[in-house]
């Protein structure tokens, strides 16, 4: 039985130039097991630095914020970084609802039978994309809500489009509420490259699955034989991309049409974006945060950030499907990923906690705003295969709302913790954010997982 929705995407995608997939297909239930299997293998270092950063500085993001708090993990995977965070918390409150979201139902269920063993944490699912699933979450009354966003799941997203994402999150969140968002850090292409092209073969199977997938749900004929797991480093964009590519020439059939691939074509299923500490801290600024801490893993670069938030208006609907490609802009820049559910970012990076200034309605301040955040981003890392050599250490912040007003709270970083090379930048006034009304731009991404 053909899945029609599915088949669409595929459809849509391998008409394209180049060719894409949906980066969401790559989690039925197997791929989800094997991407776990991913984070465990030695070349993948970004798990472990986030567990390392969230075991040493869960307790400085919870004592930041006050009163009681009600969890959401966008793309939680299975649940191993949420069970270490959700103990800091508990050690505090009693009682704690813990959401997670995620468009692979497999996953679900292993986090939820991996919390579910937690004194004093009720967990509730949500089966959705990002945005949706944030929307979705039904909110604990007199709780502050803590978003975290681990993973370096940021990085599926184009970096035009992460800084729309930030926004949308911005939005559904109130005053006193914040987003912990973890992030990989820029390192060398050497060092990035075999943690999504393993010796044993496990990212190859993970990226060739997705062909089983569409061979299964839609109907196709992909032979497996005919198409080899690449990984390729785009220095211009500072992104990993992974491709399938075609051995030889060769047809697919698909819903009756006839896709064909000249020997060495390939099909982009997925993009992982590389970042720098001051371009984040510059995104949770333009998105209506302000960074309250920011923290670094000496082994993987990898940071941590949380913000707090100010009350925001509504937010837009967000149309994008979650097997609905992503926009694209000419020329090959731009990856399958960019869109609203759950992917993966692999390799070290940067986390803050970020708090939320207020919103204000203003069609051409967006407008200025999304140039100088995506354009500036594009510009900075087009020539330029490393930049700053700051991919020795990850980085950890917090970002939240402040109702327009300067923060006062100092660092919660640990004495001891490694800082930011510009910490001072991490804890900047919480000022006015700019935002259009409309909702005619639309932006998401395929699912991205820790």
């Amino acid at each position: 039985m053909t899945d029609e929705p599915i088949a669409m995407a595929v459809l849509r995608g391998l008409r394209a130039s180049p060719k894409t997939l949906p980066a969401a297909l790559l989690y039925d239930a197997l791929g989800s097991a094997l991407f776990e299997a991913i984070t465990e293998l030695p070349e993948y270092g970004l798990t472990r630095a986030d567990l390392r950063m969230i075991e040493r500085h869960a307790g400085d993001v919870v004592r930041a914020l006050d009163g009681p708090l009600d969890v959401v993990e966008l793309g939680p995977g299975g649940g191993r970084k949420a069970a270490l965070f959700l103990r800091a918390v508990t050690a505090r409150q009693p009682r704690t609802v813990f959401t997670a979201v995620d468009v692979s139902a497999s996953a679900l269920h292993e986090c939820q039978r991996a919390l579910e063993q937690l004194d004093g944490v009720e967990v509730r699912r949500v089966e959705a994309t990002y945005l949706d699933g944030l929307r979705r979450a039904a909110r604990v009354p007199g709780a502050r809500r803590l978003v975290l966003f681990l993973g370096s799941n940021l990085s599926n997203f184009d970096r035009r489009d992460a800084l729309g994402f930030l926004r949308d999150v911005r939005a559904t969140l109130s005053p006193g509420d914040a987003l912990l968002l973890a992030t990989d850090l820029e390192k060398p292409a050497e060092r990035l490259l075999p943690a999504y092209d393993d010796a044993l073969g496990v990212t190859a199977a993970f990226n060739r699955n997705l062909l089983v997938r569409i061979n299964r749900e839609c109907g196709a004929d992909f032979a497996l034989a005919d198409f080899a797991h690449e990984a390729r480093w785009n220095a211009r964009d500072r992104r990993i991309e992974m491709h399938l590519v075609a051995r030889r020439a060769c047809e697919v059939h698909l819903r009756g049409e006839t896709i064909r691939f000249a020997e060495g074509e390939s099909i982009w299923t997925e993009s992982s974006h590389r970042f720098r500490t001051d371009e984040l801290r510059a995104w949770g600024d333009e998105s209506g945060f302000t960074c309250a801490g920011q923290w670094t893993d000496a082994g993987w670069p990898f940071g941590h950030d949380l913000p707090p938030l100010a009350a925001g208006p509504t937010e837009r609907p967000h149309r994008q499907s979650r097997l609905t490609p992503p926009a694209r802009h000419p020329g090959p820049a731009r990856g399958p990923g960019g869109g609203a559910g759950g992917g993966r970012g692999r390799g070290g990076g940067v986390s803050m906690v970020l708090r939320s200034a207020p919103w204000q309605a203003s069609q051409t301040g967006y407008e200025r705003s999304s140039r100088s955040g995506a354009g500036a981003s594009e510009s900075s890392g087009g020539a330029r295969a490393s930049p700053r050599r700051r991919s020795s250490t990850a980085c950890c912040a917090t970002w939240s709302a402040t109702r327009g007003r300067s923060s006062e709270r100092r660092s919660s970083a640990s004495p001891g913790a490694p800082r930011c090379p510009s910490a001072g930048c991490c804890w900047a006034k919480g000022r006015p954010a700019t935002r259009t009304p409309r909702g005619a731009r639309r932006r998401g991404r395929a699912p991205a997982r820790t």
